[in-house]
């Protein structure tokens, strides 16, 4: 999976700031929805507004109002509620500073937040898929999700949309995430508000740079070229995989792993449409074999040789971003640091190279041993070249020959 806070793939929507919530979400039945959205209802009011587990999706003025109310509890009270209210946002800290008048209470929140977020235990789900257009391909494919998905949760359900809001299906069926199966695609709603669809996020900018003839430091650490096989052992949103698709075209082959369930059905949904204009973008990613599993145990069953390049681009250590489809990626990734395992099984199945990707001032590349090849402003890759030790082996052995 692509672990949580890539650097390349940012969404630039904020989600919804929740409402402080001390006590732990328990986890229930996952739901999974088909279809498009459903029609926007009325406008909710601060004393109405729908909430799931506590978190209520609130206004900016809604927002405003209860951090001024805030401002008036003790300045202890308050920066405990504000760093319950932060899940890792620190880049809110300027707001609450602003609304609420304590300095030292917002930052002391801002600082506690990231840890908070990172001890915040992973979405345990069960699934539920929901309709509204009445479509009978999209009812089909919702229900064979459910049933694909009963093997990972302790419940999966398929249910008729009804009309609902994503936050009714949620509330109704007491869920942590909602699957919208529809003519687009598949979304992920979790029940803290954070939404993921498959867009392809930077990987589109980055394509498009190398379309132009730009360049791409991923592409030049893997060596890619046109007619390759091409295995991301972290999937997450597709960045990485988009642009290598671009790049070894339709003679090439791109498979991608993703070991959570939940971000599979949203990555391997189809047909995949993001909107953009002239279809490429779609194009690409539905040609991505996605595999369900943990990239270790996937890599294990593969061939030798049966890849030109394994890549891993795992998860940094610390959040760095903080905006839009990274909250369902914090709140599902397997945060596992990437094992020597996992790299001795990736130099067997690749013929080429194993790229690891890393943030930069990271350790993660000493860690693992690797030889640090490309460095930028926000990351580094450490390659493993396995055709020039192959050849160092080969000239040593000739060597050897000619010696005796």
């Amino acid at each position: 999976m692509k672990r949580a806070c890539e650097d390349d793939d940012d969404d630039p929507s904020p989600p919804p700031v929740p409402e402080p919530n001390t006590t732990p979400a328990t986890a229930a039945a996952t739901v999974t929805a088909t279809t498009d959205p459903a029609p926007a209802g009325p406008a909710s009011t601060p004393a109405a507004a729908a909430q799931v587990d506590g978190v209520p999706e609130l206004t900016h003025s809604e927002m405003q109002r209860r951090l001024t109310k805030w401002s008036q509890r003790g300045p202890a009270e308050r920066a405990a509620r504000l760093s319950a209210c932060l899940h890792g946002r620190g880049d809110l800290a300027a707001l609450f500073r602003t609304v609420v008048g304590d300095s030292s209470a917002a930052t002391a929140a801002a600082a506690a937040a990231p840890a908070a977020a990172a001890a915040a235990p992973a979405f345990t789900v069960r699934r539920v898929v929901t309709t509204t257009d009445h479509v009978a391909e999209h009812r089909g494919r919702a229900r064979a999700l459910a049933e694909t998905l009963k093997v990972h949760f302790d419940d999966a359900l398929y249910v008729e949309r009804a009309g609902d809001s994503l936050v009714m299906i949620l509330t109704k069926n007491a869920a942590d995430a909602v699957l919208v199966v529809g003519v687009d695609g598949t979304l992920v709603r979790l029940s803290n508000g954070a939404e993921h669809k498959l867009h392809g996020a930077m990987g589109v900018v980055r394509m498009r740079n190398v379309s132009s003839g730009g360049s791409d430091n991923m592409v030049e650490a893997c060596g890619l070229r046109a007619g390759d096989s091409f295995l991301d052992a972290t999937a997450g949103q597709l960045s990485d995989a988009l642009v290598a698709a671009h790049v070894v075209g339709p003679e090439g082959r791109v498979t991608a792993i993703e070991a959570s369930p939940l971000l599979h059905a949203v990555s391997s949904g189809r047909p995949v449409r993001t909107g953009d204009k002239d279809g490429r973008v779609d194009e690409l990613l539905g040609s991505i074999d996605v595999v369900l599993g943990e990239h270790t145990e996937v890599l294990r069953g593969r061939p030798d040789g049966s890849a030109d390049v394994v890549y891993f681009d795992p998860m940094f250590r610390r959040p760095q971003k903080s905006a839009g489809s990274f909250d369902v990626l914090r709140a599902l990734a397997h945060a596992a640091p990437l094992t020597q395992e996992a790299v001795a099984q990736a130099r067997r199945v690749a013929r080429r190279r194993v790229v690891v990707m890393d943030a930069s001032g990271g350790a993660e590349l000493e860690r693992l041993g690797l030889t640090v090849v490309h460095t930028g402003q926000r990351k580094r890759y450490g390659v493993i070249d396995l055709e020039s030790a192959a050849a160092a082996v080969e000239g040593g052995v000739r060597d050897q020959e000619g010696a005796s």
